[in-house]
C-alpha cells in the first residue's frame, strides 16, 4: 500500500473508493484509478477511471519495472492488485494492461522494455475474458519477443496465490519460449 500510495479516497468523485495512482513511464502521476471497495452496488462499476484517461497507452507500474534488471523476465499481469501482489512476493519487473485486452500502444512498450534479449512472462486471470486476453497477447507478442504463459487454476488470479508459490510459477516459467 505504501510503495503504491494506494488508500481510500477521502473526497471527490472517489469519495469512499479505494484509490491507486497510475503513473506515466517517467513516472509522473497522470490518473487515478478508482476501485470500489467490496462488490459494487447495482448499477456502479467495481473500478472508474477519470474522463479522458486512455489506459490503452499506458501500463500500470510500468516506471518501476524499467528500473528492474533486464535480465529478470517481465511479468505481464491484467490488474493494479494482480500487479502489485507480484511487487510484494519479490518479483519486482512487472506491469498491468489494466484489463484483458492488449493494445497496439502497450504491445510496442511492452516488447520495448523486454529488450532484444529479454522474456515476457503472461500470467492472466483464469476467466474467460483472461483466456482470451492471454490468447491474443501471446500471439502478437511472440511475434516479437520471447513470450511464454503461465497458468493457474480456473477461476484464481494471480493476487489469489501465496507468494512463495507465485514466485516459484514466475521462476518456472521464466525461461520457456512458445510460439505463436
Amino acid at each position: 500500500i505504501s510503495e503504491f500510495g494506494v488508500g481510500c479516497c477521502p473526497h471527490g468523485t472517489l469519495r469512499g473508493w479505494i484509490a491507486v495512482p497510475i503513473h506515466d513511464r517517467e513516472g509522473k502521476l497522470i490518473a487515478y484509478a478508482g476501485r470500489y471497495p467490496g462488490t459494487p452496488p447495482d448499477g456502479l462499476p467495481k473500478y472508474r477511471l477519470p474522463r479522458g484517461f486512455r489506459k490503452s497507452l499506458e501500463l500500470f507500474n510500468q516506471h518501476r519495472a524499467m528500473g528492474q534488471s533486464a535480465s529478470e523476465v517481465l511479468v505481464v499481469v491484467e490488474g493494479f492488485f494482480g500487479a502489485m501482489h507480484v511487487w510484494q512476493a519479490g518479483h519486482r519487473r512487472v506491469l498491468s494492461l489494466m484489463g484483458s485486452m492488449l493494445s497496439r500502444a502497450q504491445e510496442d512498450r511492452i516488447v520495448e522494455l523486454a529488450g532484444d534479449t529479454g522474456h515476457v512472462l503472461l500470467l492472466f486471470d483464469e476467466d474467460e475474458a483472461g483466456w482470451k486476453g492471454r490468447a491474443e497477447a501471446r500471439e502478437r507478442l511472440s511475434r516479437r519477443v520471447s513470450v511464454s504463459v503461465a497458468r493457474l487454476e480456473e477461476g484464481q488470479q494471480p493476487d489469489s496465490l501465496a507468494a512463495d508459490a507465485l514466485l516459484s510459477l514466475i521462476a518456472q516459467h521464466a525461461g520457456e519460449e512458445v510460439a505463436a
